[in-house]
């Protein structure tokens, strides 16, 4: 399973997403490929972002946001969008998925967690689909 998380700066939600997803699969023993990217890139990750992951024994301090292009949207067999409008992307509905979650710069601590919490909920369905 190939697994991308996009959001628009691809430097702190999709980043969380994809830093628990690997996490959570290994722990299952899930094989699955996991990415991020963003439509506008930043330069790089908060180091806000780092150190909270950091904080949770996630490390993605040689991480970098990148953009999004065909060829990684064509590979990943699901596409989880946290902010970014996959229709204008033209990503097909069976592998399209939204999640709304706090936007991290009003609250860094809420969009960890929500984000954590649908991970979750993720590699439980993975795990129940194997």
């Amino acid at each position: 399973m190939k697994i991308l998380f996009l959001c628009p700066h691809g430097a702190v939600k999709s980043v969380i997403a994809a830093a628990y997803t690997a996490k959570f699969a290994e722990e299952k023993g899930l094989l699955a490929e996991v990415s991020n990217a963003g439509t506008e890139p930043d330069p790089a990750i908060p180091a806000k972002v780092i150190d909270l992951l950091a904080t949770h024994g996630l490390n993605v301090s040689d991480w970098r946001p990148k953009l999004v292009n065909t060829d990684i949207l064509e590979r990943a067999d699901r596409v989880i969008s946290l902010g970014c409008d996959l229709g204008v992307l033209q990503v097909p509905a069976h592998k399209a998925q939204t999640w709304v979650v706090p936007a991290p710069s009003e609250d860094l601590i809420a969009c960890h967690d929500m984000i954590k919490t649908r991970v979750g909920e993720l590699i439980a369905e993975l795990s129940d689909q194997t």
